[in-house]
Formats: C-alpha cells, structure tokens, sequence
C-alpha cells in the first residue's frame, strides 16, 4: 500500500509541476495525510497554482495521469475525490 500512495502522490505532483506552475518560477504544495479512523486515511494534495477550466470534469478527462490515479485508487479499493 506504501508503495501506491508514493505513486499517487509522484504522479500528482507530477501534474502541478506539468501544469499548475506555467510560466511561473515559484509556487506551493501542500500534501497532507490524516488518519480517520486507523484503517482509512485522506491524503489531501493541493497547490496555489493557475486552477483549472471551470468546465474541467476529472471523471471523464482521459489524461494518462488521471487515468493512472484512478487505477491506483481501483488497487487499494479506496476512491479518490478531485476538489476542484
């Protein structure tokens, strides 16, 4: 299970570096991990960065990378929810 969140979590950082930061030489990260019951947990990866089209729909984009972030949500059986 390490092992797929460190996956979930490189590929999203991944993405906001790909395109959160466009043209820019800074920005923030924030990753955060809490347990909420000792067997579930909310990993919460958010960024300062440009957003998104407001017509952006994570669920039907075809991206590698969402496509691969919802395959590793499928193998720990844990959904993932994109706030936008």
């Amino acid at each position: 299970m390490p092992f797929l969140s460190a996956l979930f979590i490189t590929e999203a950082i991944s993405n906001i570096f790909r395109h959160a930061f466009t043209g820019r030489k800074k920005g923030i990260v924030n990753i955060s991990l809490q347990s909420n019951d000792g067997k579930h947990y909310t990993l919460l990866i958010k960024d300062n960065g440009e957003g998104l089209p407001v017509d952006f729909d994570p669920y039907a984009d075809t991206s590698m990378g969402l496509m691969l972030m919802t395959g590793l949500s499928r193998q720990v059986r844990e959904p993932y929810i994109f706030i936008l």
